[in-house]
């Protein structure tokens, strides 16, 4: 009995140096290994983070793929009071204890992140990005002028240095447009002439900036475009509202009349015929393909009006004729029921 207790202890000690040096030169391997097969990735580590946060956004980024091994490192080395905030940028070909080295050291390449929503224009845009960067606003807007870029500063979340300058970030904002731009047309019959810079893609981006403004949802984006398409076969005004005020110093004002009917106003649509001079936003994926693929279905091809429903739901009522909507707006803005 003691000889086979003994052995048993024997077997456990064995079985427990064995999973330990197993460990062990698994964690000895992972630290010296590259973190991925190259490339970066960026991480954003906040102020007043724990360790153990800090670690939980690199594995969220995709950094880190052992969190365990490279906590219980970085608690070994006692690292946790000396990573410092801020949003980095990582090579993936380096390894975890170079990672943690650079960390706390502040050696890692900072980076400013910038996150540009869907329909923002030209003049909030540069706002965001002098806010974060080196960029000087005028020479920002002066490009964006010069080179016909509204709509092409394509809405997404940018990392880019602190000491970038305008013609830096536009390059970034515009090869993303491009590449989102050739996956959207890409099929269509008119993708060979859409894929040039023309009348006809300038066309289509200034529509899309419109149908962006004024819808929400993909349902309202395709059908918004479609009595947008509708409106223009019939030589309808287009008289949509966001359109009023996309001027410097009204962009940032809720449209009314006296925006409207302003004399001079030569984005108004309720004073051009037809579409604006240019795009008044810059449209996402979702507003681009609207408007190339608008709703095409027998009822979509009949609406001339649209009217926000305002019932949380954040879509549109859609009708034919002017009595139409008429009624549907005493119903909807009004609270007016038959």
């Amino acid at each position: 009995m003691k000889r086979f207790l003994l052995r048993s202890l024997l077997f456990a000690v064995l079985a427990a140096l064995a999973v330990g040096g197993y460990v062990g030169y698994r964690a000895w391997t992972w630290l010296h290994a590259p973190l991925g097969a190259g490339g970066s990735r960026f991480v954003t580590i906040h102020e007043g983070a724990t360790f153990r946060a800090a670690v939980d956004a690199m594995v969220r980024a995709q950094i880190v793929s052992e969190p365990l091994i490279f906590e219980w490192y970085g608690r070994y080395r006692g690292a946790g009071a000396h990573i410092k905030a801020g949003t980095y940028e990582v090579d993936m070909g380096q390894n975890p204890m170079e990672l943690l080295d650079k960390l706390e050291s502040g050696a890692l390449p900072r980076q400013a992140r910038l996150t540009i929503p869907e329909g923002w224009n030209r003049w909030q845009i540069a706002d965001r990005v002098v806010a974060l960067t080196g960029a000087d606003r005028a020479d920002f807007l002066r490009r964006v002028e010069a080179e016909d870029l509204e709509g092409r500063l394509f809405p997404d979340t940018y990392f880019l240095r602190p000491d970038a300058d305008a013609a830096e970030v536009l390059k970034q904002l515009t090869r993303r447009f491009d590449q989102v731009f050739a996956g959207v047309i890409a099929g269509h019959p008119d993708a060979a002439k859409l894929a040039k810079p023309g009348p006809a893609r300038r066309r289509l981006i200034t529509m899309a900036s419109l149908v962006e403004k004024e819808a929400t949802t993909q349902r309202d984006r395709l059908l918004v475009a479609r009595v947008f398409y509708n409106r223009l076969d019939k030589g309808m005004k287009l008289q949509t509202d966001p359109t009023c005020t996309y001027r410097e110093d009204w962009y940032a004002r809720a449209p009314h009349p006296r925006y409207c009917k302003a004399e001079g106003n030569r984005y108004s649509t309720y004073l051009i015929e037809g579409l604006p001079p240019g795009p008044i936003a810059n449209p996402g994926r979702a507003a681009l393909d609207a408007a190339l693929r608008p709703a095409d279905d027998p009822a979509a091809m009949e609406y001339l009006y649209f009217v926000a429903r305002r019932d949380g739901s954040g879509e549109h009522a859609f009708t034919r004729t002017y009595a139409e909507h008429k009624a549907a707006v005493d119903r909807y803005l009004k609270g007016i029921t038959p």
